[in-house]
């Protein structure tokens, strides 16, 4: 790679690079976070985003201000809504786990397990 050539780079690479110095952030790509919310929250089900979504986000989270960042927050809840009944259900679909970037799958188990605790303490088990 030479000074000024723009490279696609997983996202934990760049964020090291990034963070000595020895590259830059490219213009984002455009988030279109309000089209995701009004996506989100019309629809039942979690809708598709990118699996490093979330970890784009954070490299270029400083460019988020104001009405940015609101759309930004009120999509994290609307998703997060629909993980919570996800772990309330007995099942889900392969198609909505695939719906989940790896962060709100975390989410997810730690949910399921809360519930399931939840569950067995109240019906008096151990």
């Amino acid at each position: 790679m030479s000074r000024g050539e723009v490279s696609r780079l997983p996202i934990w690479l760049a964020s090291v690079l990034i963070k000595h110095g020895a590259a830059k952030l490219a213009e984002a790509e455009e988030l279109d976070l309000p089209e995701k919310l009004e996506l989100e929250r019309v629809q039942d089900t979690l809708q598709p985003l990118p699996e490093d979504f979330y970890s784009q986000l954070k490299l270029s989270s400083s460019a988020l201000a104001g009405r940015e960042r609101l759309y930004l927050e009120d999509l994290v809840r609307a998703r997060l809504r629909k993980v919570f009944r996800m772990a309330l259900s007995p099942s889900i679909s392969e198609s909505e786990e695939r719906k989940l970037t790896p962060e709100e799958r975390v989410v997810l188990k730690l949910a399921r397990l809360l519930v399931d605790t939840a569950i067995q303490q109240a019906s008096g088990g151990s």
